[in-house]
C-alpha cells in the first residue's frame, strides 16, 4: 500500500493536466504576462515630486498683480501739471511731445519701491525702432496711491504701445495714439486731447 498525502495527490492531478495541450498554453500565456507585468512595474519611471509653486523668490519672475493694482497714463481734469497727490483722467491719445503724469497704485504688501522703465513700442509688431531709444524713461515708485510726473510722449506721431518693465521684464502694455502737436504759440506744456 502507498500512502500519499495532500500535496502528492495535488502534484498528480496538476502533471495529469499539464498534458492536456489547452491547459498547457493557458498556462503559458498566463507565465508570459505575470512576466510582462513584473517588467513594467521594474521599469517604471520614478514619478517627478508634483510643484507646489514654492519656487525660490529669485526664481519668480515678476508679475503686475504681484507690484500693481493699476498703473495708467493721463492727464489731470483742469490741464494742469501733475503733482504727486494729483487725481488724472486716463488718457490714451497724446500730443507728441506732450508731458502727462502716470497714476499708480501698488499693492498693500509692496515693502520696498519699484523701478519701472516705459517704453513706446510699434503698436502692430510691439518692437522698439531707433528713433524711440531715446523715448525711454525710468521711474522709480514708491509704495501708495500716486501721481508721477512727467511721462513724455515721443516727438514722432503714431500708434504705439506704452511698454511697463520691471525688472527686465515687460508687466504690462498700454494702447496710445501720438498725434502731431500744435503749431509754436498755439498752447501750453499742457493742451488738451480730444478723447
Amino acid at each position: 500500500m502507498v500512502f500519499v498525502d495532500g500535496q502528492g495527490i495535488l502534484l498528480l492531478v496538476l502533471r495529469g493536466l499539464v498534458r492536456e495541450p489547452v491547459i498547457r498554453t493557458v498556462l503559458i500565456v498566463g507565465l508570459v504576462g505575470v512576466l510582462l507585468g513584473v517588467a513594467a512595474v521594474l521599469r517604471s519611471p520614478v514619478p517627478l515630486p508634483e510643484d507646489d509653486g514654492s519656487a525660490a523668490p529669485a526664481e519668480k519672475r515678476p508679475a503686475f498683480a504681484s507690484s500693481f493694482v493699476h498703473f495708467f497714463p493721463g492727464r489731470t481734469p483742469d490741464g494742469s501739471r501733475p503733482r504727486a497727490g494729483s487725481a488724472l483722467v486716463r488718457a490714451s491719445k497724446f500730443l507728441a511731445g506732450e508731458r502727462v503724469g502716470l497714476r499708480v497704485q501698488t499693492v498693500p504688501d509692496l515693502r520696498a519701491s519699484v523701478t519701472v522703465e516705459v517704453r513706446f513700442l510699434t503698436r502692430d509688431t510691439r518692437e522698439e525702432l531707433p528713433t524711440l531709444l531715446d523715448d525711454r524713461q525710468t521711474f522709480r515708485i514708491r509704495r501708495g496711491l500716486r501721481t508721477y510726473c512727467c511721462l513724455k510722449i515721443p516727438h514722432e506721431s503714431g500708434e504705439y504701445v506704452i511698454a511697463l518693465l520691471v525688472e527686465g521684464q515687460y508687466l504690462a502694455f498700454f494702447p496710445a495714439t501720438v498725434k502731431e502737436g500744435p503749431q509754436q504759440g498755439e498752447g501750453g506744456l499742457f493742451v488738451p486731447v480730444e478723447e
